[in-house]
């Protein structure tokens, strides 16, 4: 069952105050369609209803999934000191737990565990990409806006680079050539599970700087 609450929002555009309706706990195996409009972002948005306005909140919301034993935490700020306790137990049962900081990371956190793929694994991957864009001057940095994670199939990887002007390249990176890179540098790479490590593209990136100090 998905607890919720009502809070106090001030809309970012014309400064009325509303009530909206935030979810606390998610379990995902309880409510197919709140699951469904989970992974698609919508519980996460809202109108304004004085000057209709429509954008994204970003709540603190923790979402289970039982079935491929997952924890998510979607919190912007470092988690408090009663998560400790809770790490531990979802831990020791052998559930990933993972904080994420924005709804896309999100959203795309919960089809990688979904798909049984380790995130660690596609942080690389993504990283890789970025690196294989920008390497012979085809793109500049700047240019590559978001790599993001569609599934794994057959062994595949598959990937979207999104770059600016709406171009897209396809990126499909067989995953065991990315397990071996993950496998040769296991301590690198290492996270404590049971404190909701953030594993996106900014952990990645500080896995590197620190190879090159």
């Amino acid at each position: 069952m998905a607890t919720t609450h009502l809070v106090e929002h001030e809309c970012p555009y014309c400064h009325h105050t509303y009530e909206v309706k935030v979810y606390d706990t998610i379990l995902a195996g309880e409510d197919e369609d709140l699951k469904a409009r989970t992974i698609s972002g919508e519980i996460f948005h809202t109108t304004c209803p004085h000057c209709h306005h429509a954008y994204y909140l970003t709540p603190q919301t923790m979402y289970v999934d039982q079935a491929h034993k997952f924890v998510l935490v979607l919190s912007q700020q470092p988690l408090p000191a009663s998560f400790q306790q809770l790490g531990r137990m979802f831990d020791q049962q052998g559930f990933r737990l993972r904080r994420v900081t924005s709804i896309v990371n999100f959203c795309e956190k919960i089809q990688i565990f979904e798909d049984e793929v380790d995130d660690r694994l596609v942080e690389i991957a993504k990283f890789d990409s970025f690196i294989d864009l920008i390497a012979d001057g085809a793109y500049q940095p700047e240019q590559v806006e978001l790599v993001e994670y569609h599934s794994c199939d057959d062994q595949v990887l598959k990937l979207t680079a999104y770059l600016q002007g709406g171009e897209k390249k396809r990126h499909i990176i067989p995953k065991n050539a990315v397990e071996d890179e993950l496998a040769q540098d296991q301590d690198l790479f290492k996270v404590d599970n049971a404190t909701f490590p953030v594993i996106d593209a900014e952990w990645v990136k500080a896995c590197y700087e620190k190879v090159e100090v």
